[in-house]
């Protein structure tokens, strides 16, 4: 199975972009004033900004890659 697509919201579409994009290194592929969506793998990840106060903010999202190849699963997540 590859997922294509994953949609999420956020309350801070800036600590996303800082966090995913400068942090990471996850392409940003798009960028709007109400959205992101940053390139991982073959995925596209894309940040909605959240409406008003209705969402808390409860996610859990992860990506599972083994401690001895971290650095060849970021580069993988980053190129691909």
């Amino acid at each position: 199975m590859k997922i294509k697509e994953v949609i999420l919201q956020s309350q801070n579409l800036d600590a996303q972009r800082s966090f995913y994009a400068d942090r990471l290194g996850l392409p940003l592929i798009e960028s709007w004033h109400h959205a992101l969506a940053l390139q991982c793998g073959e995925t596209k990840l894309i940040f909605w900004d959240a409406p008003g106060d209705t969402f808390d903010g409860q996610y859990h999202f992860a990506f599972h890659i083994a401690l001895s190849r971290f650095e060849e699963g970021l580069e993988w997540a980053r190129t691909n």
